[in-house]
């Protein structure tokens, strides 16, 4: 007979039960037998070369930072194998953070030579080191912005998302490119409207993905919306950041790094044509 005592930390305690004799007279249970503690026998074994093992499997939660509960918990395995007796070992079988580690390498490593390719593009055709500089911190705050939306809009960064922003990167550069190039040969924002329709047309084939069956939405919801988002922000830095990072440092047409007077105009930097 297996008797449990009812709280974690309450013993049993024989003489506590009551039971009746033949003769109907009430007696204690620790008359009648002896109590003690004994190992329940096995319901199934697992063993691992031939020795007992006990495997424990931890999940993460929904909301958890894989990489950071993946650390915590290695650091957890190595106290208690220092306290665990002779011939006890800890070993794992499977940590699904190396494939994020990898994945995450990969990304930036990508990531990288997405943006050291473009910026070679960029000033091998100018070459001019302050159109190379308008580039360069024009997508820096555009990434910078863009953190802060992805925050407020509670976006997950994992491997989609991180996906989402080195493919967006071409197109953010694409709009600063096209603004800057038409300023400097046009002088006014008359092509924003073509960009703003280009990349409505883009956000708008990503909305799709928000109708799709929720097994694929669930993927690839945050990969869109991070795109989403760097385009946005891309149309707003386009329009009000470029313009004035262009005259704040005297950026002109042509490939001359100082200012050129032939191409000097007075008058406002912007005028209808």
């Amino acid at each position: 007979m297996a008797l449990m005592p009812e709280t974690k930390d309450e013993g049993f305690d024989a003489s506590r039960i009551r039971v009746k004799s033949a003769e109907g007279k009430l007696i204690s249970l620790d008359e009648l037998v002896t109590v003690s503690h004994m190992e329940e026998a096995p319901q199934s074994y697992y063993r691992i070369n031939g020795l007992n093992s006990i495997y424990l499997s931890i999940t993460a939660e929904e909301t958890a930072n894989q990489l950071q509960l993946s650390k915590q918990v290695k650091e957890e395995m190595e106290a208690i194998q220092k306290v665990l007796p002779a011939g006890y070992e800890i070993h794992t079988s499977y940590d699904a953070t190396e494939f994020i580690h990898e994945e995450l390498n990969k990304i930036y490593l990508r990531t990288g030579l997405t943006v050291l390719i473009l910026l070679f593009f960029v000033l091998i055709i100018t070459l001019n080191p302050r159109y190379l500089f308008l580039i360069v911190v024009s997508l820096s705050i555009n990434i910078a912005v863009a953190v802060i939306f992805y925050y407020l809009f509670g976006l997950e960064m994992q491997l989609y998302s991180l996906a989402g922003i080195t493919v967006s990167l071409n197109l953010v550069i694409d709009n600063t490119i096209v603004m800057t190039d038409h300023i400097l040969h046009r002088r006014n924002l008359k092509a924003f409207m073509s960009i703003l329709a280009a990349t409505l047309t883009t956000m708008g084939a990503l909305v799709i993905i928000f109708f799709l069956d929720e097994k694929i939405r669930l993927n690839l919801q945050d990969f869109a919306a991070v795109v989403i988002i760097n385009l946005a922000v891309s149309l707003f830095v386009a329009l009000f950041f470029v313009p004035a990072l262009i005259e704040k440092i005297g950026l002109k047409k042509g490939n001359a790094v100082g200012p050129n007077p032939a191409s000097s105009f007075s008058g406002p930097l912007f005028r209808e044509e």
